[in-house]
């Protein structure tokens, strides 16, 4: 939230480092910034209780992601990229002002996820928030990750626009928010974990490896070194893609088994002790009882012999 509202006012003022990093990276667009402060400010009404206040801030946001999704996919101009403020940095931007379809996507992810949160009940509503997010972190991350490895390809389709480097590190953020949201509301299973767990590492880990396999695959190549580097990942990066996103699911599950194994010997050790205790006060008490009738048989017996 707090970087949506520096980016909307660096467009406001026209400070070019409020909304561009660097001279030759993508700004954040306003309306990515203003989606950015709507889903963070519904992510905080959800944790808060506030579900309608959420869905709402999701409803808008997802709304004009999705807008802007049918403005690529429909080649039309609604009108809402330069709504707010005329944008004065045109730096791999093929429409002034539009968002990134791929940073479109993300926010649609997540408007999906609040309204979800919303309307569907606890027990069900904590995974879609879940997958949200997790999908949210997942491309978010792979941005990252292309922009630290100039992997153009990774941060938008085609020649549209490319998402921002701040919009991919504040999606890692977003994401994380919605993951956070649905552990705090989810069952937990005897270990204490959530049980959609090996389903977040699953998805995770898919949407990384596809999303930066898909943009490896298409990677302009120049020099024969690099050439061979990169043909190299392509080769291997399907079979880890595959392998790996599962692997990872499988030893969440099993550190999942282990746990509710050590939570159910530590209660049945728990369970045992108590009962141990148990017996050795009833020992104890039964061992006081037969002391005080061996004083008073004793006595009786003083008093019998007195009379005699």
């Amino acid at each position: 939230m707090a970087l949506g509202v520096l980016t909307m006012t660096g467009w406001h003022a026209q400070t070019p480092w409020m909304v561009q990093w660097h001279p030759q990276l993508v700004p954040m667009m306003y309306n990515t910034a203003l989606n950015f402060v709507l889903m963070g400010s519904g992510v905080l009404l959800a944790f808060h209780g506030q579900t309608k206040g959420a869905m709402a801030m999701g409803v808008t946001g997802g709304g004009l992601a999705l807008a802007t999704l049918l403005q690529y996919w429909l080649t039309i101009d609604l009108g809402i990229d330069q709504m707010f403020v005329e944008h004065f940095i045109h730096v791999n931007t093929s429409h002034p002002g539009r968002m990134a379809a791929n940073t479109a996507i993300c926010f649609l992810l997540a408007g999906m996820g609040l309204t979800a949160h919303a309307l569907l009940p606890i027990p069900r509503r904590s995974v879609w928030v879940m997958l949200s997010g997790t999908l949210v972190t997942g491309l978010g991350l792979a941005a990252a990750i292309g922009y630290a490895f100039d992997l153009e390809s990774s941060l938008g389709w085609g020649d549209w626009i490319r998402m921002a480097i701040q919009a991919a590190l504040n999606f890692l953020i977003l994401g994380t928010g919605m993951i956070l949201l649905a552990w705090t509301e989810t069952q937990r299973d005897l270990g204490g974990l959530p049980h959609w767990l090996p389903l977040h590492v699953f998805s995770l880990l898919t949407t990384v490896f596809v999303a930066t396999l898909l943009a490896i695959s298409s990677h302009p190549t120049s020099h024969a070194t690099h050439d061979q580097v990169f043909t190299f990942i392509a080769r291997i990066l399907p079979v880890m893609s595959l392998a790996l996103p599962v692997l990872g699911a499988l030893l969440v599950r099993s550190h999942q088994v282990t746990r509710q194994r050590a939570f159910l010997l530590a209660q049945s050790n728990q369970i045992l002790t108590e009962q141990v205790s148990e017996r050795r006060q009833t020992a104890q008490a039964l061992f006081q009882s037969r002391e005080r009738l061996r004083i008073l048989l004793e006595g009786a017996v003083k008093k019998l012999h007195g009379l005699l």
